[in-house]
């Protein structure tokens, strides 16, 4: 029988943030692509994303790790579709 194994847990606060950048992008490629759809604006939430991944990228530059520790709850807020929450900034 072969073990199941836990996906690899980030190492470092630079790890987990550009683990959750490369997440969040994802999610931002996924609402860029409802854009074209009649009677749907994803402009707002792709520029809440736009804004947190460019923030994200200039903590990451900045090696503050206060910054990179808000940058990452920030980027840590943006669910999955099918979760319930759509996005939505935990606490």
């Amino acid at each position: 029988m072969i073990a199941a194994t836990a996906p690899a847990q980030a190492v470092n606060l630079m790890d987990a943030l550009t683990r959750q950048i490369a997440r969040v992008a994802v999610i931002g490629e996924r609402y860029s692509s409802l854009g074209g759809m009649p009677g749907v604006d994803v402009q707002p939430v792709i520029r809440s994303i736009d804004r947190a991944l460019e923030t994200a990228h200039e903590a990451a530059a900045s090696g503050d790790p206060q910054t990179i520790i808000r940058s990452l709850r920030n980027l840590e807020g943006f669910e999955e579709w099918g979760t319930g929450k759509i996005w939505e900034l935990k606490p």
